[in-house]
């Protein structure tokens, strides 16, 4: 029957405070870093939650003030026709008329739809019964998600990339150092291979 024993020694972390000889500075430090990395990166998500959280209410409040200051009224169209832009693009415009708590009003403005005069539009208006743009329309809850996940993946891009380059340069580190090893026991300092004596074959 086999058996099975758990080291915390053996673990990943365990190089950390492990006393193998055969770790190295670089192995201790390669685990100090990512374990920095984790708390980065558990600080990072935590902070999109923020993020997201502040996004969705503020979005929220915003729309509850377009509810309160803009509401949709109904014009009659009283001239259509267009307007010259500086870059010689014809925009077309309606001058309508329509009345509010505030009395009436008549103004022109821009019109992306076919209208002709005596035609009855919908408009947005505020307070005062001025027109105003039609508001757009906000999406809370993704544009907090969308806010939160690409400070997300922005933050573990980042630190997977730093990682990566810490470990390839400890890499190339020990690889060079075993090099240097392996020549020295090779040469034994004295150009012979390890165990030859000076006139014989190894």
């Amino acid at each position: 029957m086999q058996t099975f024993t758990v080291d915390p020694r053996r673990w990943w972390i365990g190089r950390l405070f492990g006393r193998n000889p055969l770790l190295r500075r670089s192995d201790r430090i390669e685990v100090l870093a990512t374990l920095a990395a984790l708390v980065v990166a558990l600080v990072g998500i935590a902070g999109a939650g923020a993020v997201g959280t502040a996004i969705h209410d503020a979005e929220r409040r915003a729309d509850a003030d377009l509810a309160r200051t803009r509401h949709p009224v109904s014009a009659t169209v009283v001239e259509a026709g267009a307007v010259t832009a500086f870059d010689g693009t014809r925009i077309p415009v309606v001058r309508a008329r329509w009345s509010t708590a505030t009395g009436p009003h008549t103004d022109a403005f821009p019109w992306d739809k076919k209208a002709v005069p005596g035609e009855r539009i919908q408009i947005w208006v505020d307070n005062r019964g001025d027109h105003v743009g039609s508001p757009i329309p906000l999406r809370p809850a993704m544009d907090a998600f969308t806010a939160a996940a690409a400070i997300v993946l922005l933050t573990i891009t980042l630190l997977a990339s730093g990682l990566a380059l810490l470990r390839r340069g400890f890499h190339r580190a020990r690889d060079a150092q075993w090099d240097r090893e392996i020549r020295g026991l090779a040469n034994d300092g004295g150009g012979r291979a390890n165990g030859a004596t000076p006139g014989k074959s190894p």
